[in-house]
């Protein structure tokens, strides 16, 4: 083998390895963003105590984007929640009306 086909090769091998070791991307519920929200608040607040004020205000913005992202995931998870009860109600409606 040559120089070359040994990087490939050992590149290749690499970037599977990465993907199959690395996690991908977190499907939270709306509970554990509710729960990153709570514990970035309390972070923030005890910097702020502890009069560290340069963290409590980043972990004071990463508070904000946290409680962000629930509301928008509490309000899809409401959303989808109506939608199949809409579809499941009207899809027996249908059913039990063709006869």
């Amino acid at each position: 083998m040559t120089i070359r086909t040994r990087w490939t090769a050992f590149s290749l091998t690499l970037s599977v390895l990465a993907g199959a070791l690395i996690p991908g991307v977190a499907l939270a519920s709306s509970n554990g963003r509710r729960n990153t929200a709570i514990l970035l608040g309390a972070a923030t607040l005890h910097q702020a105590l502890h009069h560290k004020t340069t963290n409590a205000l980043i972990l004071g913005a990463g508070t904000a984007y946290a409680i962000k992202r629930y509301s928008d995931k509490r309000k899809q998870e409401k959303r989808r929640g109506r939608y199949t009860r809409y579809v499941r109600r009207t899809t027996y409606r249908r059913v039990r009306h063709v006869r």
